[in-house]
């Protein structure tokens, strides 16, 4: 019997972009094809040579095989295809395919096609296509045989000139699951095997949402479907028989693998519309939005479930890490990241959820000191301990990302640190036991140059220590930028003695784009502020105003002396007592103001800028705190400080007169505060 050519009316250019889709497209749009043909009973399999590569796909059914009455329509008409005008299959299911384009997607998984069928009505014949003939099909004469045998077998041959690979077997599974979920789960009697294993969604869901959403563009129902292992992230456009029609990814944050089914009516109306693409379709971008933010919280709420439950496991087993409830807001919010990281670590990370219960209870401590600290130390932690991929690291750090943990632990800390910082200056330069025994340049100086911010967020230490031409070139560096240099003469006979302790530059310009600038001079704590000292602070403003190489107009400066105390005549004579100038010398500057503050104000403010953090975080200083932080960040200066208050301790006044260690008890305790080398 002699065999015809069916020639198909179609541009080289159109069958080009058909037969270039991924073949795993082509390999879903054949089972659909077997799907609208009544099959319940569908088998892909990957045949392999000998060296483990695919050497053709074969694609077997027990549908109702190809109409051979119809093939001209069915295989040489692009875009009327008869399922168009069919609509439903033999078994009353909605049809899937309308266009015919499935044949010619066939072509990316091979340069030889061939389907054989057995019709219904017993008829078999075999269609053959070739890439490189691919407007022509040869169609065998049709022979009888028995109907009980209906079904069609494709194959495709020849796959190595094919530009993209055939999918892996555990690649295509993943997907034949996910594109076909709702038909394998809807219709019992249907089956589908990849090689003879059965492809069952159920088996590979771990949770699943079906909610119906009430829409502008009508009723939308919404399955969202979590699954237990794979990297899909997805969404499938289906019609109202919940047939997929179009799938495309989603770029939405999850710790796991889903798939997110649209039916709504709309397809069906594009599809009966016979639009070029789904895609295309009017109120698509709304559509998305609403089943995408549904999406996001059935995850988000799967996310906090799942990860209680591995949480609670491990309280059960003894290996968490923490034995008392959390308090405050960052206790709280560092407890939740902890939790999320932990839930994340053992649900991804065999070796860690595998691994024996005393290295579960050492990871759980590394992890929670990790993040207490150091959050970027979690990613060396499990590399190294645990051989993890820098992938499911990469999703840890994701995970953080996405959490405020970084930036309120470092704001938790830093507040933590100033709080103990400001307890630990309140003891060194207002208690009787360490203001006396405390230097001013070589200890009190150190201390403060490291913790600048105490004068206000915007200043940064500039020149320390240095006369006062070298102040002077600082400043003028700083607002040249990097201008010709310009030498400032200074007499040093004449400046030898005006040496300021701290000189801190702003670091951001004014509204009107002036740069301001801070000189501190700090005195011993013992030390009263007296008209010496608003003398001197006055020198240093008078002489920095009037030198020539600074722009007033440019230019502001804020001038502070501090100390313990402050000379009545002074704080009643000279300063401010109003809420915008309390504490301020007279000047005739406008660029510039000179303030008198105690070390007691200068604490005040401090604690007044972080009043509402403190409260916020809930967090505490007590005296040792302070104690401690100053002698962890300054270790070699309060070892001497406390030296010589212990010194001082020591002696004993039991009377006058009597020598202690060789020193009489006052000379004992001014030589323990000795400063002639200040």
């Amino acid at each position: 019997m002699s065999a015809r050519d069916l020639e198909v009316q179609l541009t080289d250019d159109h069958i080009r972009r058909l037969a270039s889709c991924r073949p795993v497209e082509a390999i879903v749009e054949l089972v659909w094809n077997a799907f609208d043909s009544g099959a319940t009973e569908i088998d892909v399999r990957l045949i392999e040579n000998g060296l483990g590569g695919v050497q053709s796909v074969e694609i077997t059914d027990n549908g109702d095989g190809i109409n051979y009455e119809s093939i001209d329509l069915t295989f040489g008409d692009l875009g009327r295809s008869l399922k168009a005008r069919q609509k439903t299959n033999s078994r009353g299911i909605p049809m899937h395919g309308c266009r015919g384009e499935g044949r010619f997607r066939a072509y990316s998984l091979g340069q030889r096609v061939q389907w054989e069928t057995v019709t219904i009505t017993g008829q078999r014949y075999t269609i053959r296509g070739e890439h490189a003939k691919a407007k022509k099909f040869e169609i065998s004469e049709p022979v009888l045989e028995d109907a009980l045998s209906k079904g069609t077998s494709f194959v495709a041959e020849n796959i190595f000139n094919v530009p993209i690979a055939i999918p892996s077997r555990e690649a295509l599974a993943d997907r034949l699951s996910s594109t076909f979920a709702h038909r394998l789960l809807g219709d019992p009697k249907v089956k589908l095997s990849l090689n003879g294993d059965a492809i069952d969604p159920q088996k590979l869901i771990a949770h699943k949402d079906t909610t119906v959403i009430q829409s502008p563009h009508g009723e939308i129902l919404t399955n969202v479907v979590i699954w237990k292992s794979g990297k899909k992230k997805e969404l499938y456009w289906c019609d109202a028989s919940e047939n997929a029609r179009d799938h495309e990814d989603v770029k939405l944050a999850s710790d796991f693998p889903f798939s997110i089914y649209v039916s709504t009516k709309a397809i069906d109306d594009a599809i009966e519309a016979n639009m070029l693409g789904i895609k295309d379709m009017a109120g698509l971008s709304d559509l998305r939005r609403i089943a995408v933010n549904h999406a996001r919280g059935v995850l988000s709420e799967y996310t906090d479930d799942r990860g209680s439950k591995i949480i609670e496991g491990l309280k059960d087993k003894g290996v968490y890490p923490y034995s008392i409830p959390p308090v405050g807001e960052v206790q709280l919010i560092t407890r939740g990241v902890f939790d999320a990281c932990a839930a994340k670590i053992f649900s991804s990370v065999k070796a860690v959820s595998s691994a024996p219960k005393d290295t579960q209870w050492l990871t759980l401590r590394l992890l929670r000191n990790a993040i207490e600290r150091s959050p970027e130390e979690m990613g060396k932690i499990l590399r190294e301990l645990f051989g993890a991929t820098d992938e499911q690291i990469s999703d840890l750090y994701k995970l953080l990302e996405r959490t405020t943990l970084s930036g309120l632990i470092s704001t938790g800390k830093l507040v933590g640190d100033r709080l103990d910082f400001l307890s630990g200056l309140r003891q060194i330069v207002l208690s009787d036991e360490y203001r006396k025994v405390v230097k001013e340049r070589s200890e009190l100086h150190k201390i403060i140059e490291k913790e600048c911010w105490v004068f206000g967020e915007g200043f940064s230490l500039g020149t320390s220590d240095e006369t006062l031409d070298s102040v002077l070139s600082y400043h003028r560096s700083i607002l040249h930028h990097g201008e010709d240099t310009i030498d400032i003469e200074v007499d040093s006979e004449r400046y030898a003695k005006t040496i300021p302790d701290l000189v801190l530059g702003s670091q951001y310009k004014l509204e009107d784009e002036r740069l301001l600038h801070l000189v501190v001079e700090l005195k011993r704590p013992s030390v009263s502020i007296s008209f010496d000292q608003k003398t001197q602070i006055e020198r240093y403003a008078s002489e920095v105003s009037s030198d020539a190489n600074f722009d007033k107009d440019r230019t502001s400066w804020v001038f502070y002396v501090i100390s313990s105390k402050i000379d009545k005549r002074i704080s009643d004579d000279y300063l401010g007592k109003g809420p915008s100038d309390k504490g301020q010398l007279p000047t005739s500057s406008s660029n510039m103001k000179i303030f008198v503050k105690t070390w007691g104000q200068l604490l005040q403010d401090a604690h007044t800028r972080m009043a509402f953090l403190k409260d916020k975080l809930d967090m505490r200083s007590t005296r040792d705190d302070g104690i401690e932080y100053l002698s962890k960040k300054f270790p070699a200066i309060m070892e001497k400080i406390e030296d010589r208050k212990d010194t001082a301790k020591q002696i004993v006044h039991k009377k006058s007169g009597i020598i202690m260690d060789g020193l009489m008890p006052n000379e004992a305790i001014k030589n323990a505060g000795d400063r002639s080398h200040i």
